[in-house]
């Protein structure tokens, strides 16, 4: 009986290598992975990954490096006048940031002409991209989460306070006119803050990442065009977010393109893989995962505590109008030509008081008001001041009040009305689906 031959196992297929990058995408690749890298290690976006509560990780824009090339750069290749500065302000669209944002353009440049010499050979950055992609999606995501969970619960844009109530609309700032209409209207912002959540959950899940990308793209390409229409200072900041979200989408413009523009079927998505084993990327992914719902976490109880303490109003919250001032014992009635004459008060918030005059100007004091002890101590805000003064409170109504005591050293009598603010058209109108006209006032 003859044996029958065995037959050997095929060999195992090996992966395929990557195909060479053209010169031009690899130039590309270097100038986007430095610029980027390094816009998003300097304002925040990867250093936030980390959030850990009562520590604060200082701004890298203005350490002592940054700050230094940043500044000479300011002084010896763009020539301004003065050193601008990078005291922080509010604002991400100061002076100081402009000329930072020219500066890491500057760098990127020089360092990816000298990359692209030193390392000419290489046929790609394969390994490189998908781990800076990786990374960005989560420095993305982040960034989301917390513009998304502050629009949840209203603190970005919150309803707005009396003092804006009574301000004439000629006033505002096209900033303010921004902040107070979607702050009015909470029910918008917090489906504006859903869609950022959308998009940072999208973008954590490796199946979705594209979808995570595109859903990013429209949301900051809103809020982007907002910065711009109303004068926002945070268009550095926010067109970046864009261009982050834009870069996670390059490698899918074709299959993109195919399937929205060209009616044509797209080959189907492939996220990489950052590591070799199935089971490194099952715990890659879990990581990614906690990672986000750590942050979820994290800024949903700051961002629920700091609503729970917003919500705390006065104890005479209200819009109160002076029906009659005496200063030293002289009645003082409202003339037209008295134009600095306190014409109402103002109790919003627990420990602070303004007092509007007949001309629209405003002045905030401090204020301590004890209803059992029928005390209300006012004081100026600036400590180094030392201002108080301590009036007697009497409330013969609910809508009534009368204070005495001084005032600027001046012995004050007044007495008040409530006039509001549920009277005002903005907090009574509410909602209607049957409207039988418009009812735009």
């Amino acid at each position: 009986m003859s044996e029958q031959p065995i037959e050997s196992a095929p060999p195992e297929a090996k992966p395929a290598e990557p195909s060479a990058w053209s010169i031009g995408r690899l130039v590309s690749f270097r100038f986007s992975f430095l610029y980027l890298g390094l816009f998003s290690l300097t304002h925040a976006v990867f250093p936030s990954l980390f959030p850990i509560p009562n520590i604060h990780i200082p701004d890298l824009a203005t350490v002592t490096p940054v700050r230094l090339v940043t500044l000479w750069v300011a002084a010896h290749i763009l020539h301004l006048p003065e050193a601008p500065s990078f005291e922080d302000t509010g604002s991400s669209d100061k002076t100081y940031d402009w000329v930072l944002i020219f500066t890491l353009v500057l760098v990127s440049a020089l360092a990816t002409a000298a990359w692209s010499i030193v390392d000419r050979r290489r046929p790609n950055h394969v390994t490189l991209d998908k781990w800076f992609r990786a990374v960005v999606r989560l420095g993305l995501a982040m960034q989301l989460f917390g513009y998304g969970i502050v629009k949840v619960f209203p603190m970005q844009m919150p309803f707005p306070h009396l003092a804006r109530l009574v301000q004439p609309l000629g006033d505002f700032s096209p900033m303010g006119i921004l902040w107070s209409s979607i702050g009015s209207a909470p029910a918008y912002e917090r489906f504006a803050g859903s869609t950022e959540l959308l998009a940072a959950f999208l973008l954590i899940i490796p199946l979705t990442e594209t979808l995570g990308a595109l859903v990013a793209s429209a949301v900051m390409t809103q809020v982007f065009g907002l910065n711009l229409s109303y004068d926002v200072p945070v268009k550095i900041f926010s067109s970046h977010l864009l261009l982050l979200s834009v870069f996670l989408l390059v490698p899918d413009l074709p299959r993109l393109a195919s399937l929205f523009l060209l009616n044509r079927p797209a080959a189907p998505f492939t996220s990489p893989a950052l590591f070799a084993t199935p089971r490194a990327n099952r715990i890659a992914t879990l990581v990614k995962v906690g990672l986000g719902l750590w942050l979820v976490s994290f800024h949903g109880y700051g961002s629920w505590r700091s609503w729970s303490q917003f919500q705390e109003r006065s104890a005479l919250f209200g819009i109160w109008d002076i029906d009659q001032l005496s200063i030293d014992g002289a009645l003082r009635p409202p003339l037209a030509t008295d134009r600095d004459r306190f014409r109402r008060a103002l109790f919003d918030f627990p420990e602070y008081v303004m007092f509007q005059r007949y001309d629209g100007s405003t002045q905030w004091y401090g204020v301590d008001i004890n209803l059992g002890a029928k005390k209300m101590v006012v004081s100026t805000i600036k400590s180094e001041d030392g201002w108080k003064a301590d009036f007697t409170l009497d409330q013969p109504s609910t809508d009534h009040l009368v204070l005495d005591g001084p005032l600027e050293g001046k012995k004050v009598h007044m007495e008040l009305t409530r006039v509001g603010p549920e009277k005002l058209e903005l907090l009574s109108r509410g909602f209607h689906w049957v409207s039988e006209e418009p009812h735009n006032r």
